[in-house]
C-alpha cells in the first residue's frame, strides 16, 4: 500500500479470518508536515470567498456567489534556523512542495486536559479553542520534545474527540501536549528558507483543498440582528480610515473640455476594520458564525462606525423619539441614503439600543430628526452613531498571536 502524489492520506482495513473467527486492522497512513519548531508569530490565517460582483448602471450591484464555503491559507514563519535545521527543511519542502500534504493550524491547538494512555483512542481537551471535525486529522503535539502523532476523528466530544485509531504514546495534562487541528494543503510557490551567515528563517506559506464551512462543531455562538440583517456587536481598534467614492465618467471628447457624468445613485464608502479576538475563549467562533452567513462579500450586515456622527443641540427627554441635532446637512445630503437611516445609540450606563430614522427636516429654523421607536427610559444618550449597511471584501485576515488574534477586514456602505 503506497500514498500516490495526488493523495494527502490513505485509509485501509485488513481482515483476518481464523479458525475461531476473524479479527479486523483499521490502517490509516498520510503526509503530514511537522516543521521542528513551533511558528513564530503570528500565524497569519486568510479566508478567500470566490465571489463574482456585478454593478449595473445605475451602480446596484449583483452579488454570486460561485463556493459555497472560503478558501483557507496559511502562513507562517520559523526563526533560529541553524545549518542542521536548514538541510532537514530543505528536504522536506522538496518532497512535499509537489504533494498534497496535511497542515496543523497550529494557531488552534489547545492543551490536553486528561490523561491518555498509550493505547487509548480517547483525547482530552477544549474543543471551543480546537477546530476539531469528524472525519478530519488532528494532530497531538509535544512542546518540549516535538514529538508529534496524527490521528483521524471518529467522533466529537463535549471534552475532547475519539480517534479512529490509538494513540502511540502517553500524554499527560502537564501543559507540554496540545492538540491541534489540520487541514489538506499546498505549499504555495515562494515558501523556502531565508539563511545567513550562520542561522536564518523559513517561511512557508500554504493553501487548503478542501473546503470546509467556516462553523465550528458544537459553536453555541449567534449573530445579533436588526432590521433583518446581522449586526456586529463587536468594538474595531480605533483608527479606521473612511473613503469616499463616487462612480462616474469623465468625458473631454478629444478636445479638452470635459464633462463628469453619472446614473449612480448614491456614493460608497470604503474602510478597514480590525477586531482583536481572546483565543482563551470561544470568540473565534463568533467570526466564523458571522461570516459563514454573510459568505464574505455576498450578503450584507449592519456595522457601527462607533463615532460620534450626529450630535445633540439641546438634550433630550427621556424616553424621546424626536431628537434636535447640530447637523443640518444630514437631512439633504445622508438621510437620502440608506445605509445613514439606521442609528446605533449609547448611553452613559454602557447599553446601546438601535433606530432607524424615519423623519429628517429642519421646523423654524432647527434640525431635528424623528426615530422609529423611543429611547431606553431613565437613559441619559451620550453618542450617535451611524449603524451601516456594508458588504464585506473577498478577503478576511487573521493574524494569531501567543493568547489573542486580530482579525481585520474591508467593508463597503451598500444602499439597496
Amino acid at each position: 500500500m503506497q500514498i500516490s502524489p495526488i493523495q494527502a492520506n490513505i485509509a485501509a482495513q485488513a481482515i483476518f479470518n481464523f479458525g475461531s473467527g476473524s479479527g479486523l486492522l483499521d490502517v490509516f497512513a498520510s503526509i503530514l508536515e511537522i516543521f521542528p519548531l513551533f511558528p513564530s508569530v503570528p500565524v497569519t490565517e486568510e479566508w478567500t470567498w470566490v465571489v463574482n460582483v456585478m454593478t449595473n448602471y445605475l451602480g446596484v450591484e449583483t452579488r454570486i456567489a460561485l463556493m459555497p464555503n472560503p478558501r483557507i491559507s496559511i502562513e507562517f514563519s520559523v526563526g533560529g534556523v541553524d545549518e542542521q535545521k536548514r538541510r532537514l527543511m530543505y528536504g522536506l519542502l522538496a518532497s512535499n512542495i509537489k504533494v498534497l500534504s496535511v497542515m496543523p493550524l497550529y494557531q488552534y491547538a489547545a492543551p490536553v486536559t486528561q490523561r491518555t494512555l498509550a493505547g487509548e483512542t480517547r483525547i482530552y481537551f477544549d474543543p471551543a479553542l480546537c477546530n476539531a471535525r469528524v472525519g478530519e486529522l488532528v494532530v497531538a503535539i509535544n512542546r518540549v520534545t516535538q514529538v508529534v502523532q496524527t490521528g483521524e476523528v471518529a467522533t466529537l466530544e463535549t471534552d475532547g474527540v475519539t480517534l479512529l485509531a490509538a494513540m502511540g504514546t502517553t500524554m499527560n495534562p502537564d501543559g507540554v501536549w496540545a492538540i491541534a487541528p489540520a487541514i489538506q494543503t499546498l505549499l504555495d510557490d515562494d515558501s523556502g528558507v531565508q539563511f545567513g551567515t550562520k542561522a536564518g528563517e523559513i517561511r512557508i506559506s500554504a493553501s487548503s483543498i478542501k473546503d470546509e464551512t467556516l462553523q465550528r462543531p458544537g459553536s453555541t455562538q449567534t449573530i445579533a440582528t436588526y432590521d433583518s440583517l446581522p449586526v456586529v456587536e463587536k468594538t474595531f481598534s480605533a483608527g479606521t480610515q473612511e473613503s469616499f467614492s463616487y462612480r462616474r465618467e469623465i468625458m473631454d471628447g478629444g478636445v479638452g473640455i470635459r464633462s463628469a457624468r453619472s446614473a449612480d445613485t448614491s456614493l460608497v464608502v470604503d474602510r478597514r476594520v480590525e477586531f482583536f479576538i481572546d483565543r482563551l475563549t470561544d470568540e473565534v467562533d463568533y467570526w466564523r458564525e458571522l461570516f459563514a452567513t454573510v459568505k464574505g462579500p455576498q450578503k450584507t450586515f449592519l456595522l457601527s462606525t462607533q463615532l460620534q456622527d450626529l450630535s445633540l443641540s439641546i438634550p433630550h427627554t427621556d424616553g424621546a423619539s424626536l431628537l434636535l441635532i447640530n447637523e443640518f446637512s444630514y437631512e439633504t445630503k445622508l438621510f437620502p441614503y440608506d445605509t445613514f437611516k439606521r442609528l446605533k445609540i449609547s448611553y452613559t450606563d454602557g447599553t446601546f439600543s438601535y433606530h432607524t430614522v424615519v423623519v429628517a427636516e429642519t421646523v423654524a429654523g432647527q434640525a431635528r430628526i424623528s426615530l422609529d421607536s423611543t429611547l431606553d427610559p431613565g437613559k441619559t444618550l451620550t453618542r450617535i452613531s451611524f449603524l451601516q449597511k456594508v458588504r464585506a471584501g473577498p478577503r478576511v485576515k487573521l493574524q494569531h498571536y501567543a493568547d489573542y488574534s486580530k482579525i481585520s477586514f474591508g467593508v463597503r456602505t451598500i444602499n439597496t
